[in-house]
């Protein structure tokens, strides 16, 4: 049985816990969950904001009717560990897939 690298197994594992620190500071700030769209610009750079928007990883909401349309922090602050995370996952699948015997004629 193959094993997981531990270069892989660290990469992972710092990911996770990246992700926990996002997760536990929005959950401590006292300030609300949401941005609108200028300050997740501000906070993330436009092109990128418009890239996440543009393939439904992040979306507008209304988070109190009557008010602003805006965005969550959790997944703006989460999507760059949450690609680290797929990246890793990808290399691990790699690692663990079966290579091709070579075959002498």
């Amino acid at each position: 049985m193959k094993t997981i690298s531990k270069k892989l197994q660290k990469r992972l594992s710092a990911a996770s816990a990246k992700l926990e620190i996002v997760v536990t500071a929005l959950e401590a700030s006292t300030e609300g969950p949401y941005l609108s769209r200028g300050e997740a610009y501000e906070l993330y750079g436009k092109e990128q904001v418009k890239t996440w928007l543009q393939q439904q990883l992040v979306k507008m909401e209304h988070p109190g009717k009557p008010g602003p349309i805006r965005m969550h922090k959790l997944w703006l602050d989460s999507l760059p560990v949450l690609a680290e995370m797929e990246s890793c996952l990808q290399a691990i699948l790699a690692e663990l897939e079966p290579k091709p015997k070579k075959v002498k004629l």
